[in-house]
C-alpha cells in the first residue's frame, strides 16, 4: 500500500490486487467515497451514455409524434388522397378511396406499408416513404381520423 496524495484536503490511498491474470481490481479510498473498478467490466460511463442517448432519442420521437394532431399527420396524405380521402391515389390498384376503408383496414395497410410488406400498385414506394416515420400511435390516430372523413 502506498500514499498517492497526501495534502490538507484529501488522502487517497491506492491498493491494487491481481484477482487473476485477466482482471485487476483497483480500490481507491477517500475521506467519503470508495469505488472499485474491474478491468473486465464494461465501461459504466459508456454504457450510461449509450442508455441516456437512447432514452433521449426515444423521448424526442415520442414527443414529436404526440404533438401532431390527426389533421397535421393527414396533411402528408392530401396531395394523393384528397382533403376528405375522396380521391383515388395515382397509380393505385382498384380505384380505392381511403375514406371508404374501415379504421382497422387503414391501420393494417399503413403498418404493411411501413414494414414494406404491402404493395398496392406502382406507387407503393411512395407509401413506404410516407409510412416509414410513423409510430404505431400515429398510424392508429390516422386510421381513426381517416375513417371519420366524409364518405
Amino acid at each position: 500500500m502506498f500514499i498517492a496524495c497526501d495534502n490538507k484536503d484529501s488522502n487517497v490511498e491506492s491498493n491494487t490486487k491481481v484477482a487473476d491474470s485477466n482482471a485487476i481490481n483497483i480500490e481507491q479510498s477517500t475521506n467519503d467515497t470508495k469505488s472499485i473498478v474491474d478491468s473486465n467490466a464494461s465501461n459504466p460511463i459508456s454504457s450510461t451514455l449509450e442508455s441516456n442517448s437512447t432514452v433521449a432519442l426515444n423521448n424526442t420521437i415520442e414527443q414529436t409524434s404526440q404533438t401532431k394532431t390527426p389533421q397535421e399527420l393527414y396533411k402528408k396524405c392530401i396531395a394523393c388522397h384528397g382533403e376528405n380521402g375522396d380521391k383515388v391515389a395515382p397509380g393505385s390498384v382498384g380505384n380505392v378511396l381511403i375514406a371508404n376503408l374501415s379504421r382497422d383496414s387503414i391501420i393494417e395497410s399503413m403498418k404493411g406499408y411501413r414494414a414494406k410488406t404491402l404493395s398496392k400498385g406502382g406507387t407503393s414506394a411512395i407509401m413506404y416513404l410516407q409510412a416509414n416515420g410513423l409510430s404505431d400511435k400515429d398510424i392508429e390516430v390516422l386510421g381513426e381520423y381517416i375513417s371519420t372523413l366524409k364518405k
